[in-house]
């Protein structure tokens, strides 16, 4: 049996995202699929894509799964966030420094700091 061949486009195709998904995803089936059918693992991808939270225990695609799943959470803001630092806040609009503690209050937020370029990333449209 000739060893299984999988682009990132048939992932695409099945659904997956574009991003590191169809890179674990890859990995995966070049170190464990390697002689199977590709309809077979095709149809086993299918099922993840389709049912990720049937995979969240699974030893090869929990992580794949949690990513999936991962994608679709809007992300929670925490009651109180990660401190910062502010170097020059004189020269920094308050605007931005509010922005900055919004994004301090996201889960994934490890540290931060503000340089005294800090701008607003994003303004309101004025009319």
């Amino acid at each position: 049996m000739a060893k299984l061949k999988l682009k990132g486009k048939e992932l695409i195709a099945l659904g997956y995202p574009e991003g590191p998904v169809i890179g674990s995803l890859l990995n995966i089936v070049e170190k464990n699929f390697r002689q199977k059918d590709k309809i077979h693992v095709l149809a086993v991808l299918q099922n993840l894509i389709s049912s990720p939270s049937d995979y969240e225990t699974d030893k090869l695609f929990n992580i794949v799964a949690r990513q999936l799943q991962i994608k679709d959470e809007l992300p929670v803001l925490l009651e109180n966030g990660t401190g910062f630092t502010v170097f020059g806040p004189e020269h920094i609009e308050q605007e931005a420094i509010d922005q900055m503690k919004q994004a301090m209050r996201l889960p994934v937020t490890v540290s931060g700091a503000l340089m005294p370029d800090a701008h607003l990333g994003r303004k309101k449209n004025v009319p």
